[in-house]
């Protein structure tokens, strides 16, 4: 069963269509999506050079980025392209994320309540963190890394039940 998904928006004429195998593929903007070292590296030559390529293909596994997690990917390019995240400098001073950066970005990793993340919610941030490794999204793992960092200080707990066999070894 193919699984498509576009981010609409008439304003851009250039995309990307990170796609799966053949079923699954993600069409976002590519002024949203350059916000990747992979894609801008990939692409941004290729895009700038042509006025006749409005669509590129890049080709993902699900060992590198997993389908499952693309979609909040794609929700942090679009949000970061209208209103870029804070820099901020690491290491960091606070542990209250909320002094980082706007609230959006708080709330897209799950609040500022650790005792209130699931387990689901930590594999997932691991999922963010291996994704924007890979796609080279360098907000976005800075970030991951530092929320899994003070989630690992604050609420280790929750780390021993989401990875459960990975912590006894």
């Amino acid at each position: 069963m193919a699984h498509k998904e576009t981010v609409q928006t008439s304003k851009f004429n250039k995309f990307v269509v990170f796609k799966y195998d053949d079923s699954i593929e993600f069409k976002v903007p590519f002024e949203h999506a350059k916000i990747s070292d992979l894609v801008h590296d990939l692409l941004n030559e290729h895009f700038d050079n042509n006025n006749e390529i409005q669509e590129e293909i890049l080709p993902l596994t699900e060992d590198k980025v997993k389908s499952s997690i693309f979609p909040k990917i794609i929700e942090y390019m679009v949000h970061y392209s209208n209103e870029p995240m804070n820099d901020f400098k690491t290491p960091i001073e606070s542990f209250n994320i909320s002094e980082l950066v706007q609230e959006y970005y708080v709330n897209y990793l799950y609040g500022s309540s650790f005792d209130q993340i699931t387990e689901e919610n930590v594999r997932e941030l691991r999922e963010l963190i291996m994704a924007s490794n890979f796609l080279g999204i360098q907000p976005l793992l800075k970030f991951t890394l530092v929320k899994m960092g003070i989630l690992t200080e604050k609420n280790s707990e929750i780390i021993l039940k989401a990875f459960p066999k990975r912590c006894e070894e």
